[in-house]
Parts: structure tokens; sequence; C-alpha cells
């Protein structure tokens, strides 16, 4: 039984090929190690900065991987960014041909992905990159996706957001945790890594447009029976954040309220949302099933 459909009624956006990128500068590989894939809006002031840092940590590291720079329609500069900001790296910086929303932007971009892990990290870089080799470490034990958490034993925050942000997050998580709950603590964290196969059935399968589309990557995940790695990251609040707090807010709740009517019949007991807001519990590393992959 496949998943049933979310958002019927929102259009998708493909990718406007005159738009398309590479960065020539470096000749991707036939099959890399990682790919990186940035979904983009507006952010001509910070991706830069956010390029830079990955270019310099693959060359410490050593580190052969693909970016996929998905530009949701900006006014800016951030397309022509993308592909001359890090001429060391292997970028493609590709555009929706309309405003398709970050969840769409990144469905593009794991489209493109060619390699054996997938990265989709936030443009701002608000999680460093050497908080990567654990997760990736997840998906060599078993797991099909790794994701980065503030609210992990050991994870923290650097720098808060603003506070009206902090309490929209804090009534995220209790509609999550009622309405389509994933046995994670922090849904939300612009930092994680999955098995090519997976990115590829979320490019497939999913359709959520806002940032509830995080909220879809778990319960695809669990819907394909794979287990998930809730790891601690660091992270820091960059300024210049493109979520508008009303209108987001709105087609999340949206969105998550479909995702809750068309997961019910994956749960393996009846839905009981006083359970689940009574629920204390904390997963660790290991409390969702692995399934060996192929």
């Amino acid at each position: 039984m496949e998943l049933r459909t979310v958002c019927q009624g929102l259009p998708v956006a493909p990718l406007c090929a005159m738009h398309a990128g590479v960065n020539t500068a470096r000749t991707p590989t036939p099959c890399p190690a990682l790919s990186v894939v940035i979904a983009a809006h507006n952010e001509a002031e910070r991706l830069p900065a956010t390029l830079a840092t990955l270019a310099t940590y693959c060359k410490e590291t050593g580190l052969e991987c693909e970016v996929i720079v998905v530009d949701d329609r900006s006014r800016d500069e951030t397309l022509a960014l993308a592909q001359r900001s890090a001429p060391e790296l292997a970028v493609r910086a590709v555009r929706l041909a309309g405003r398709g929303g970050v969840g769409m932007a990144v469905r593009a971009g794991l489209r493109l992905a060619r390699g054996e892990h997938v990265l989709v990290c936030d443009a701002d870089g608000a999680v460093p990159f050497a908080c990567l080799p654990a997760l990736r470490a997840a998906l060599r034990q078993g797991y099909a996706l790794a994701i980065g958490s503030r609210r992990a034993a050991e994870g923290g925050i650097l720098a808060r957001q603003p506070a009206h942000r902090v309490a929209i997050g804090h009534v995220w998580r209790l509609m999550v945790q009622v309405l389509a709950p994933t046995g994670v603590r922090d849904t939300q964290c612009g930092f994680k890594v999955m098995t090519g196969a997976l990115a590829h059935a979320f490019a497939e399968q999913t359709h959520c447009r806002s940032f509830a589309f995080h909220v879809e990557l778990l319960l695809l995940a669990r819907r394909l029976g794979h287990g998930v790695a809730e790891l601690p990251v660091v992270w820091r609040d960059q300024p210049g954040s493109k979520v508008r707090v009303v209108r987001d807010a709105l087609l999340m709740t949206l969105e998550l309220t479909q995702l809750c009517l068309a997961s019910t019949w994956v749960r393996d007991e009846p839905w009981r949302p006083w359970r689940a807001l009574a629920s204390t519990r904390r997963p660790q590393l290991g409390a969702t099933p692995v399934r060996p992959l192929p």
C-alpha cells in the first residue's frame, strides 16, 4: 500500500532548465559519497558563507561531495552566488519554475542527488558540518535516516531564536506529538542525513510544501519500516530567517492535519491523542526498529 497523497490541491512546479547551472571548476564524481541539498529563498546574504564553510570542511577531511542548491524563485542574487561562491565545490544550482515552498525545493534537490548518502541542511549553516560524521556513522550501522537534534542529550543551542519563535516551536512540538507522532524530540532541525534510496523515495512519495516536510520525511521512514537515529548537534540561530511566522504557521498546521489524516492507518493502534499528551518517553538512538538495508 502506498502512502496516501497529501496536499493534493497544491501545484507542483518543475525545475526551470534555463536557470540550471553547474560550477565547472570541479567535475562531479560519478557517484559521490555525499550529496548536500540546500533549499534557498532570498539567501544571498547567508548562503555564500555556508558554501565556503562546507568547502573548507571538505578540503580538511578529504570528503568528496556534490552540492545541489535549489533556488525557490529568489528575488535576489541567490542563484548566481550559489554558482560562483565556492569554486572548489561541485555545485549544481537550479531554480524552480514557480514559487513552490521549502518542501518542494528539497524534493527537487533530492531527485537530482546521486550520492550514497544525502544531507539536507539549511542555507544559514546553523549546524556545523563537524556534526556530519556521527550522523553518517549511524547510517553505516543500518539506519536509513539520521537526524540532528537540538533536544537530544548532549545537544545544545548556542544562540537562541527570538522569544516568539521559541513559543511557536513549543506549540508546534505539541501539535506534532498529538496529530502525527514521530517518536523523535526535534523534528524541525535542518540537518538530516539519509540513504540515497530513502532520498529518492521521499522525492517521489511526499507532497508537503511547507516546513512540515520534516515531519512527512519521518513518517515516510516509519511507513517504510526504517530505523531513525536522533543524534545531538549544536545549533546557533542565524539572523535573517526567511520564515514568515503567520503564513508559514498556517500552512504547516494545514499540512500537519493532512498528514495526520493520511497516516492514521499506519499506526500500530488507534489514535489516542490523550496518550500522546501524557507520554514523557524520550527515545534514544536505537529506539526505533532497524531494518537491514538491501
